[in-house]
């Protein structure tokens, strides 16, 4: 008669494993949390800014100097730009993966007629441009990534295309700011524990 293990080596794995997975996420956004926390002002250096959406008119300097106007005006969490990465307590990378403009821009389908007509007549009158990329969070002294954000913001409005391009930039950077460093009001952040 085969004897198979019984239900207390089964939990015994599965809570093995669950601990074996967890501890460097975990600590990595401890050791952020600690620094935003911590440390006052937060020295940030701006790293590697790169444009890759085969975009020309996407400008990785306009990014670079957004992300650090939007950091440096940040009030809940105060941060200061180095100029050198010794001095920072961590850098940011980013990466600009997307990028697109349309005179008009795609209609969203809703379940409500009255919605999805308004949507329309923006479509109509309104040019559209989104952008979709990632910033890396890294602590400055060992280069461990403490957070990864993906963005993706799309702006509706009237515009030409060399207007759009520093306006979802700026919308961009701010977006990022806001997702990363902001004050956990429901939404997962980087100093949030509710991941």
């Amino acid at each position: 008669m085969k004897r198979y293990p019984d239900k207390k080596f089964y939990a015994l794995l599965i809570c093995a494993c669950l601990l074996a997975s967890t501890p460097a996420p975990a600590a990595a956004r401890e050791k952020l949390t600690y620094i935003l926390t911590h440390k006052e002002p937060v020295k940030v250096f701006l790293k590697d800014f790169v444009n890759e959406s085969g975009q020309g008119k996407v400008s990785a300097n306009i990014l670079r100097n957004d992300v650090k106007n939007a950091l440096v005006n940040r009030r809940s969490v105060r941060f200061a730009a180095v100029a050198k990465e010794e001095e920072s307590d961590i850098t940011v990378e980013a990466a600009v993966k997307a990028f697109r403009y349309m005179e008009r821009g795609p209609v969203k389908i809703t379940p409500g007629l009255g919605t999805t007509m308004l949507d329309l007549a923006a479509s109509a009158t309104m040019n559209y441009a989104d952008i979709q990329g990632s910033f890396v969070i890294r602590e400055a002294g060992t280069g461990r990534v403490l957070h990864v954000e993906d963005v993706y913001i799309h702006l509706k409005r009237k515009m030409t295309e060399d207007e759009s391009v520093p306006l979802v930039l700026n919308k961009f950077a701010r977006q990022f700011v806001v997702e990363a460093f902001g004050r956990p009001r429901g939404r997962r952040t980087a100093i949030s524990f509710n991941r």
